[in-house]
């Protein structure tokens, strides 16, 4: 749970980016990124520097100063890099779903994130219908189990189904407003 002095750091920190022009952007990812803020809902963010304080503001903002403030430092190239198909990190786009710049000084970094954000059609049927498809599968097995007599096994089904990558990508089904173009996931029964 984040405390009063915590809020207060986080202000603090927030104010003094914004005054910084080493500092492109910045944006709160995570639950307060997202608008699910619970009580204890921490600071994760994600500040875009220009290339040569990149290592500087990793050791001043990246470090650990307190727990509940999580800042990952970032150039624009990097963020461009980042999550791109093919990667093997693609996985991570969900976590740009639905979060706003808290400010951004090139007018660009919103429309980077809006399009990481969201699977474009050439790359639905890739990514999502195979997730779709093994939790519907799975989703059949529990059932199925847990009908004949096998709670043990079929709970243990449940468990998966709470861990599997379907998860990451519901906030790519969830509608943006951003998105110009839909992707609608199908799979094969």
């Amino acid at each position: 749970m984040a405390t009063k002095k915590t809020h207060k750091e986080y202000k603090e920190i927030l104010n003094e980016i914004k005054k910084d022009h080493n500092v492109l952007a910045f944006w709160l990812d995570g639950s307060r990124g997202k608008g699910f803020v619970t009580q204890k809902s921490d600071y994760d963010g994600t500040m875009i520097v220009k290339d040569v304080v990149l290592n500087q503001y990793k050791k001043k903002y990246g470090s650990k100063r307190n727990p509940e403030i999580e800042l990952k430092v970032l150039t624009l190239s990097q963020l461009k890099k980042y999550a791109e198909y093919g990667s093997g990190m693609e996985w991570d786009r969900y976590n740009f779903a639905h979060l706003v710049t808290e400010f951004d000084r090139t007018k660009k970094i919103q429309t980077i994130i809006d399009g990481k954000s969201t699977v474009p059609k050439n790359n639905c049927k890739k990514i999502i219908s195979p997730a779709l498809g093994a939790f519907i599968n799975l989703a059949y097995r529990a059932e199925k189990n847990i009908r004949d007599g096998n709670r043990i096994y079929g709970m243990a089904i449940v468990r998966q189904l709470n861990s599997i990558q379907l998860r990451r990508y519901h906030f790519f089904l969830m509608p943006s407003l951003h998105s110009k173009e839909e992707c609608v996931p199908t799979i094969n029964i």
